[in-house]
């Protein structure tokens, strides 16, 4: 339960962190959402694997 908790508070972070870099360095809207997206999918696959 704690390395849950752990796993979605740096998965929120991260998540953030990403999202801003992409507005920051003026990534085109579209493209950066949908990389953010393709990365939350891959993430999403993992964490139901590992669980």
């Amino acid at each position: 339960m704690v390395t849950f908790l752990a796993c979605r508070c740096v998965f929120v972070w991260w998540f953030l962190i990403l999202l801003l870099a992409s507005q920051v360095t003026c990534i085109d809207c579209y493209s950066g959402f949908d990389l953010l997206l393709g990365q939350l999918h891959a993430l999403v696959k993992y964490l139901e694997e590992l669980f």
